[in-house]
């Protein structure tokens, strides 16, 4: 290797630790962890990570900006209830529960979950994904997140869970939910 691309590496490598570590400060700052990941306060008994609207749009943002940079691409997940004329209805207390408890069952420790749309639509970033991440993936996900919400909620709920993935470059059309 050359001299200087040996010391580029190093310098990539030093910004992608640093990174990293504000990466996790600021995650301490939204979540209320220490930076030893325990809760600061005694009311924060869940090991559940769900963001406040607010915090989880910055989190999509800083990860929008972030795989456009890296060549990589994010996506989002949302889950949400409709009526029968497909408007979006506010998500009831145990039915929230239900999908954040399925989420972070399902999610990878990397993505995040939170409010997209605070009592209405529950979101998950969908994070490092690689280049060539295929559409195949997400329908997969998809389909199986729809078949333990069916499952979950059972056959006498009329109110379906719908669940949509997007693309980083259809983030935008997203503010019609």
């Amino acid at each position: 290797m050359h001299p200087d691309r040996q010391w580029e590496q190093y310098l990539r490598h030093g910004l992608l630790r640093l990174g990293m570590k504000i990466r996790d400060f600021v995650h301490g700052v939204l979540t209320g962890t220490g930076l030893n990941g325990r809760m600061n306060s005694a009311r924060h008994t869940s090991p559940i990570k769900v963001y406040e609207e607010e915090a989880f749009r910055y989190l999509l943002d800083s990860e929008s900006r972030r795989s456009k940079r890296s060549g990589h691409c994010c996506q989002i997940l949302l889950v949400y209830r409709t009526d029968p004329q497909e408007a979006v209805l506010p998500m009831e207390p145990a039915v929230a529960e239900m999908v954040v408890a399925v989420l972070s069952r399902t999610l990878r420790d990397t993505d995040y979950i939170g409010w997209y749309r605070d009592g209405r639509v529950v979101g998950g970033v969908l994070t490092l994904l690689g280049k060539d991440s295929s559409v195949d993936g997400s329908s997969r996900l998809r389909t199986n997140l729809t078949t333990i919400f069916q499952s979950e909620l059972g056959q006498q709920d009329h109110q379906p869970v719908q669940v949509r993935v997007y693309a980083q470059h259809e983030l935008s059309t997203l503010e019609l939910l």
